[in-house]
């Protein structure tokens, strides 16, 4: 649970900041931008600057305090000779996720994405690269707004969504919304891991996975994945590697719709592939996959993706 310990405004001089900074530990903490220290700097030596706001947390048992609000601030009060009006709080929890949901919620400078995935994945003790992380994150996005996921409880019922809302519209999940379901989509993201890295995560390997690394074709590994684990390893193997592949397979045409896509520079007049035709596509060849027949991957724009099939007899092998 996360309980507010103390909260007070008091004046916080410059060796004060930075005796604070000390506590400014947190691993996924984002980066220091520099322009945002010297605007917070101006505007206090303007007498524009109303005043900050200082946050500390500490896990219960743990010991000691980290900075969670305040290093912009600190940083900015650190150079100057006045102490500045804070708002100090400090914050107990009873585990890193809380850690993890307590830094959210400070968006004086809103967190990035990637940020809040960086330290959620940390509080997951989640060993996928960083750009694996925030491409699940990105399926998941796509996964609540078709509330399709059948994960403990549905996306709808947890409040992550509503049932019915159309793939190309605005965005129904917050950023809070995907990073904090991430949690209960811990095993399809080893699936999108092994199967973008062959566990083997490096810059090199990235590269040769760049036309299945796309939100909408993780969201379709998920899919896959939960009708029939073994099957959507060797299909979604095939569209990576494409080795013996022949001119008729479902998954030799789907991998070269992907590079194709992933590879043309579009203009205007021909825009990239939207998350629908992907989706489609890949649905298209996943049950042709399924059912050992080829497919010229056809795309119906006016058409939901087709259901996706789970077996057919005789398909599947060892």
């Amino acid at each position: 649970m996360i309980s507010l310990i103390s909260r007070q405004m008091i004046d916080v001089f410059p060796e004060t900041a930075d005796r604070y900074l000390d506590f400014n530990t947190l691993e996924q903490q984002r980066q220091l931008r520099k322009w945002h220290v010297e605007e917070l700097k101006e505007k206090m030596e303007k007498g524009l600057f109303r005043f900050g706001e200082i946050a500390f947390c500490k896990i219960k048992n743990d010991g000691f305090d980290v900075m969670v609000n305040g290093q912009h601030i600190c940083h900015a009060i650190a150079q100057r000779t006045q102490p500045v009006p804070c708002v100090i709080e400090k914050y107990q929890v009873d585990g890193e996720r809380e850690r993890s949901e307590l830094f959210r919620q400070f968006e004086i400078l809103p967190r990035g994405l990637p940020e809040m995935v960086k330290v959620e994945a940390g509080a997951l003790d989640i060993t996928w690269p960083n750009w694996i992380a925030n491409l699940v994150v990105s399926a998941i996005g796509i996964d609540i707004r078709k509330n399709k996921s059948g994960i403990i409880d549905s996306a709808h019922s947890r409040g992550l969504g509503p049932k019915e809302t159309h793939m190309e519209g605005p965005s129904v999940a917050t950023k809070e919304q995907r990073v904090t379901a991430l949690r209960y989509y811990i095993q399809e993201g080893d699936f999108i891991f092994k199967i973008l890295t062959q566990d083997k995560p490096s810059e090199s390997t990235r590269k040769t996975v760049r036309h299945i690394a796309r939100a909408a074709v993780a969201y379709m590994m998920m899919e896959t994945w939960r009708k029939n684990k073994n099957m959507a390893r060797r299909f979604w193997e095939q569209v990576r590697d494409g080795e013996g592949l022949g001119k008729s397979d479902a998954t030799k045409s789907l991998r070269e719709f992907l590079i194709e896509s992933s590879g043309r520079k579009y203009s205007m007049a021909y825009s990239a592939p939207n998350n629908h035709q992907y989706i489609y596509r890949a649905a298209v060849a996943w049950n042709a996959f399924i059912e050992g027949r080829k497919t010229s991957l056809r795309y119906r724009p006016e058409l939901q993706p087709p259901p996706l099939k789970a077996w057919s007899k005789g398909t599947e092998k060892t």
